[in-house]
């Protein structure tokens, strides 16, 4: 086991190679599952998959935003960190939603109104947390009182279950 929540996160692997589809997570881990489980592969291909996919998004992360000669550096010291493995070994779906959220950045940057929003609500698939990123395109490069940023972070609080259930619609509407 690596991690708290390393249990949980096998028993919906089980749970879905017996054929019970009512587990509790995010659509984008459970298809993760799904693909392992009709394979008949061992969980070990599902925590590679979710590892390779949050490695997957850090590194497009770091390569759009340090240097090359830094870029190396940068991956080793992310992969070495405490962050790394509490984020990416016990709570995968998480880890992966910071990277992809990471790499969301580039659009908050670039002012791409629409693929931030695509790559947040993709990041949504894996962990609901994701929807908190998208305050980041407002705020970014704003001078925010600490008050209107609290103020800020309390609606978002208030808002989040309305904005889970459109994400909810959406999701099922696209997966049919």
């Amino acid at each position: 086991s690596i991690g708290v929540d390393t249990a949980s996160y096998q028993d919906i692997y089980y749970r879905l190679t017996l054929g019970h589809e009512n587990t509790h997570a995010e659509i984008g881990y459970l298809y993760i599952n799904k693909i392992a489980a009709l394979l008949k592969a061992p969980y070990v291909i599902v925590q590679l998959l979710t590892v390779g996919l949050s490695v997957f998004f850090l590194h497009l992360f770091i390569k759009s935003s340090i240097r090359v000669p830094e870029q190396g550096f940068a991956l080793i010291v992310f992969l070495c960190s405490t962050l790394y493995l509490s984020y990416y070994c016990s709570g995968v779906r998480q880890g992966i939603a910071i990277s992809v959220c990471l790499y969301a950045s580039r659009y908050i940057i670039n002012r791409k109104f629409t693929k931030f929003i695509l790559v947040v609500g993709f990041a949504t698939l894996f962990h609901k947390s994701a929807i908190c990123f998208i305050p980041g395109y407002v705020i970014y490069r704003k001078k925010i009182k600490i008050l209107y940023l609290i103020l800020l972070f309390v609606v978002e609080y208030f808002l989040a279950p309305y904005v889970k259930v459109v994400f909810d619609i959406l999701i099922s509407y696209v997966t049919g």
